[in-house]
């Protein structure tokens, strides 16, 4: 179901649509998961983390268990670290370690190496857990992404600014029932109007 929103938001940052498998591995698609190091959300940011990235965290949002929101924040941090790595699976290793940890584990690896150089690994038993984790989802859930059976199909409205959920639904025709667990991250009844938010429709989908 939330498919088709994340591989927008990707490709709306360039980002290669494998990413799309990591939400599943850090949260499970769950929006409010927090984990036990206080990271929050489909792509598991903690606060400093989220609001680095663009990412509103407030009395009001947390745009953390936002899927539209959170994956274009994590796109934009993986696309800033492919900058340096010029590797996606180096850039894949630095969503758990973070920059600084990823360079350091790399340099270990391959002490004789320019990091920038290297195009083509060899995954074995000693490549990092993350990343041997990361290629098992994609490969349990490729087929299931692409013959999923979507009664409801989402979608980003961000023109919704000092308007209800309600007021929303109405307007666009969506199932307020099916938006709300799509929308935790609005804390309050009404969305600010301070920036534009992606609030997230739900409607049946037509054959």
């Amino acid at each position: 179901m939330h498919a088709p929103l994340i591989q927008e938001a990707l490709r709306g940052e360039a980002v290669p649509l494998d990413f799309q498998y990591l939400p599943i591995q850090e949260s499970e698609l769950v929006a409010n998961a927090v984990s036990r190091s206080q990271a929050v959300g489909y792509w598991q940011f903690k606060e400093a983390s989220a609001v680095e990235v663009g990412l509103a965290v407030n009395n009001e949002v947390d745009e953390r268990m936002n899927i539209v929101a959170a994956t274009r924040g994590a796109a934009r941090y993986l696309k800033r670290n492919q900058e340096y790595f010029d590797n996606w699976v180096f850039t894949l290793l630095s969503f758990n370690l973070g920059f600084t940890g990823a360079k350091n584990h790399l340099l270990r690896q391959y002490p004789h190496q320019k990091l920038q150089e290297i195009k083509e690994i060899e995954i074995t038993a000693q490549t990092h857990w993350y990343i041997r984790k990361f290629l098992a989802h994609k490969i349990a859930f490729e087929a299931e992404i692409n013959r999923e059976a979507r009664p409801q199909v989402l979608s980003g409205y961000e023109e919704g600014q000092n308007k209800t959920l309600a007021q929303i639904a109405r307007e666009q025709n969506s199932d307020l029932s099916q938006m709300m667990p799509h929308n935790l991250w609005l804390k309050k009844n009404r969305v600010p109007a301070d920036k534009s938010y992606a609030v997230i429709l739900s409607k049946p989908n037509k054959p």
